[in-house]
C-alpha cells in the first residue's frame, strides 16, 4: 500500500511539473520561431534596401538604352552621311549592338520578362532597319535608308517595339513600390 501512495504522490508532483515543462517548451518554441521570422524579415529588408538602388539604376539604363536605339533617335544620332545605304546599315547595326553590349550586365538586376522585352526591342529594331535596306534598290544612299526607316515607323499602326519595352520596364518598376 505504501508503494501505491508513493507512486500516487510521484504522479501528483510530476504530472503538473510535466505539464509546466510542456507549456514552457511550447512558449519558447513559438518565441524562437517568431524571432527567426523577424530576423529573416530584417535580413530581407536589408537586402532590398541595398539592392533597390542597383535595380532602379538597371531599369533606368534599360530605358535609356531603348530610347537611344529607337529608330527615330538613332537616325538622328548617327546621321546619314555621304555613304551607301549598306554602309549606313552597318553603322546603325554597330551602334545598336555596341549600346547593347555596354548594357548587358543590367540583366542581373532586371526580371526575366523585362530583359526579354529589351532584347526583343533590340532585335526588332535591327530587323526593321535590315528589312528596309532589303527593300531599297541597289546603290541607294544612306538618306534613302533613313527615310525608309522613318516611313516604315509611320506606316506601322502599333507602338514601336522600343516603346512597348519601355512600358514593360515601367510596369516592373511600378511593382517595386507595391507592398
Amino acid at each position: 500500500m505504501e508503494i501505491v501512495n508513493i507512486l500516487a504522490q510521484a504522479i501528483m508532483y510530476s504530472l503538473p511539473a510535466g505539464l509546466v515543462l510542456l507549456a514552457v517548451r511550447s512558449v519558447l518554441s513559438l518565441q524562437i520561431k517568431k524571432e527567426q521570422s523577424t530576423r529573416e524579415l530584417q535580413i530581407k529588408a536589408e537586402v532590398l534596401k541595398q539592392n533597390f538602388p542597383l535595380r532602379m539604376a538597371a531599369y533606368e539604363r534599360g530605358v535609356l538604352f531603348l530610347e537611344r536605339i529607337s529608330p527615330q533617335h538613332i537616325i538622328l544620332r548617327q546621321s546619314p552621311a555621304n555613304q551607301s545605304a549598306e554602309a549606313y546599315h552597318n553603322e546603325l547595326n554597330f551602334a545598336i549592338r555596341s549600346e547593347f553590349e555596354h548594357n548587358i550586365a543590367q540583366q542581373v538586376y532586371m526580371t526575366t520578362h523585362a530583359w526579354a522585352a529589351l532584347v526583343n526591342a533590340k532585335d526588332k529594331t535591327l530587323a526593321l532597319i535590315f528589312n528596309v535596306l532589303q527593300e531599297l534598290p541597289p546603290n541607294s544612299n544612306a538618306f534613302a535608308l533613313a527615310n525608309g526607316v522613318i516611313e516604315a515607323l509611320r506606316e506601322d499602326e502599333e507602338l514601336p517595339e522600343t516603346q512597348q519595352a519601355i512600358l514593360v520596364l515601367k510596369e516592373d518598376t511600378n511593382g517595386f513600390f507595391k507592398l
